[in-house]
């Protein structure tokens, strides 16, 4: 592809504003380089109002470092579904890498979650992040984090991971271990050999 493209792919070219009002849209990056695109066949007038008027969903990609995978140790494998209203975070992953360098833990803030916490600061989203992973794994070790690196507002099409589908409550396809808080459910999966199937979650 990036032979096919040839000199059209701009990198470091962040783009700051795209203007649709005319018979064309207009890219323009920071560097102020202007780019147009047109559309043939010509959107309809409906799907032009839908664009203008429907606002990015509000996502906050949040990824926590630590020392030592120490969720692995305890028969975990990262991945977290939490459904209690209070919690800042409903989704996280294993971001380590896979040789097992740089232990990560990546977490989801949606929606009115991630609207409240745009206010805080980034050491206080932390601390409320830390707590509930605490919580969740049953360990302080969650609290000892080595750096924390926060992206967002994304689209909420960032949610359409592979590990989802369209269940109506949150369930998982191999068993785990289920914690009450509450009165809401909590799932943590347990770990598996890199070999087999990862596991699969539900949730929508």
């Amino acid at each position: 592809m990036a032979r096919e493209l040839g000199e059209r792919v701009k990198l470091q070219s962040p783009v700051y504003r795209i203007d649709q009002s005319g018979d064309m849209v207009a890219v323009e990056t920071l560097d102020k380089q202007t780019y147009t695109m047109h559309f043939n066949p010509e959107l309809p007038p409906l799907r032009n109002q839908l664009i203008n008027r429907v606002p990015m969903g509000s996502v906050i990609k949040c990824m926590v470092y630590y020392k030592e995978n120490f969720w692995r140790k305890k028969g975990y494998c990262g991945s977290m579904v939490i459904e209690e209203e209070g919690a800042p975070i409903g989704l996280t992953l294993d971001d380590t890498k896979p040789d097992g360098t740089v232990p990560c833990i990546m977490g989801f803030i949606l929606a009115r979650k991630c609207r409240k916490l745009s206010g805080l600061t980034k050491e206080e989203r932390l601390k409320e992040i830390c707590e509930i992973y605490s919580r969740v794994l049953g360990s302080e070790e969650a609290l000892h984090t080595q750096s924390c690196s926060c992206s967002g507002t994304a689209s909420e099409s960032l949610l359409s991971l592979e590990r989802c589908c369209g269940s109506h409550s949150a369930s998982c396809t191999l068993p785990a271990r289920r914690r009450r808080q509450s009165g809401a459910a909590t799932w943590r999966g347990p770990c598996r050999l890199e070999r087999e199937p990862p596991e699969r979650f539900c949730v929508r």
